[in-house]
């Protein structure tokens, strides 16, 4: 008998002589870095990353409504500023990415709400005009890009925040420039955030129609045009910012139920439905669209302490972990025993660059042998392995080449128990053995130009005395 493990650790299932070992190689996973400030304060923006640079429009400063747009470039960690928004200075607004362009949908200007949708292209930095929503509201951080359409749910209808919020979902298409209505949500919504996720739109937190902070999560999946309720927030929140790892999403800092802004860092794992807590960002914030790219969650000015605005620029370095590593056969034997294990790595690019020289390394006991065929199943690459040592101890190496984004690639080899010099069959006394000493990844980030490295855990089996009933 033997347990399948989820990515946090928590327990899927159990099986018979089956083990899942999911790893953890922390490529300077979970901690915060302080880049360039922005260089004026703002809430209520619509940030969006196009072609590796990010772009910042319109927002609260401490001046007023604005049209400004920033862009922030983080390979340099610089910002410039480009074409304002050519309209109503605005705030509490959203943009999305459909990897060419820009899309600013609605917003508050002042004392008003729009429905009105911009399109700015970062190549000409120039902006249009498109079809506008069929209804007016407030978008705040509520409306995600799929697949050629954007899509916009929740929302409030009044100016004043935590006020009117609405379940209407409208659907932009791009490529012909019309709006269609999806199925409204559970209940009503304003100042969550939503975040598109393997297809699916997870909107978190947010005001219900009564002006109550709320902890639920919603989920829309976009193929039924369907909504489903799952687990709960840890905490009730208000202005979140929202980002997305390869492992599931993340809501951050946010406004609390005691009506102040916080640092927390929730994660959603959507494949066991649980929340765990991940590393807090440095100082409290909200009311911001967090930018996910390139393995990081950049999260930018805000609200602070006491609702003061920050010029403040952190980036979230997720803890992805992208090498998967299974073993099927008993991992409880009695000793002197010939076992055969099916032992298959996975590797998926969790970044939005291109994995380049990607190669995996593992070393086998002593008492282990390689099966026939070799390998026995490979999907990338090119796979071999030496015999070292007077025990000819087995080293694998698996040269993968380049994984693009998402790209999953895998091997699949077949081992077995040795027959030692003596002639008898290995594990020849009861103990915890390691039938590997665990995979190590290696791969150039060509963003940083720098090699990084990432090193599983072992796969042990326990020997047990050969008259053990």
């Amino acid at each position: 008998m033997a347990t399948w493990y989820d990515a946090v650790g928590n327990v899927i299932e159990t099986r018979e002589d089956v083990e899942r070992f999911i790893v953890y190689p922390y490529v300077g996973a979970g901690t915060w870095t302080t880049m360039a400030p922005i260089p004026i304060a703002r809430v209520g923006y619509g940030a969006v990353e196009v072609g590796g640079i990010f772009y910042y429009i319109a927002g609260r400063s401490l001046e007023g409504y604005t049209t400004l747009n920033e862009a922030y470039n983080p390979a340099r960690d610089k910002w410039t500023i480009k074409a304002p928004l050519p309209d109503d200075a605005r705030a509490e607004t959203d943009a999305v990415s459909d990897g060419s362009y820009v899309y600013l949908i609605g917003g508050s200007p002042v004392w008003w709400v729009g429905n009105d949708l911009w399109r700015y292209d970062p190549a000409t930095d120039t902006w249009t005009s498109l079809a506008p929503m069929p209804t007016a509201r407030v978008t705040q951080y509520m409306a995600t890009y799929h697949n050629g359409r954007i899509y916009v749910m929740g929302g409030r209808w009044d100016f004043m925040p935590g006020w009117g919020a609405i379940s209407t979902l409208e659907i932009y298409d791009i490529a012909t420039n019309t709006w269609s209505a999806g199925a409204s949500m559970p209940d009503a919504r304003s100042d969550a955030v939503a975040i598109e996720y393997g297809g699916k739109i997870y909107v978190s937190g947010g005001f219900n129609a009564w002006g109550s902070i709320t902890d639920t999560t919603f989920i829309y999946d976009i193929a039924s045009n369907t909504w489903t309720t799952v687990a709960p927030m840890p905490e009730r929140r208000a202005y979140p910012v929202g980002g997305k790892c390869a492992d599931g999403i993340h809501v951050i800092g946010g406004l609390g139920s005691a009506w102040s802004f916080t640092t927390t860092n929730y994660a959603y794992h959507p494949a066991t439905d649980t929340w765990t807590t991940s590393t807090p960002i440095p100082s409290a914030t909200g009311a911001v669209q967090g930018v996910s790219y390139s393995g990081k969650i950049y999260v930018v000015g805000g609200f602070g302490p006491e609702w003061s605005l920050t010029t403040t620029n952190y980036a979230f370095q997720c803890a992805d972990r992208p090498v998967q590593k299974y073993v099927i056969g008993p991992l409880t034997v009695k000793e002197k025993t010939n076992i055969q294990w099916k032992v298959m790595f996975e590797v998926t690019n969790p970044f939005s660059y291109t994995m380049t020289n990607v190669v995996i390394t593992d070393r086998f006991g002593a008492e282990i042998e390689i099966d026939q065929k070799f390998p026995y199943r490979i999907t990338q690459g090119k796979a071999s392995y030496t015999l070292e040592g007077t025990t000819e101890q087995v080293h694998l190496t698996w040269n993968i080449g380049n994984l693009q984004p998402r790209e999953t690639a895998k091997l699949t080899i077949l081992v077995s128990t040795d027959i030692n010099p003596a002639g008898k069959q290995e594990y020849t006394k009861p103990g915890i053995y390691a039938v590997n000493s665990g995979a190590t990844l290696k791969f150039i980030d060509p963003e940083q130009n720098m090699q990084l490295s990432a090193v599983t855990a072992p796969i042990y089996v326990t020997v047990f005395p050969a008259t053990d009933p």
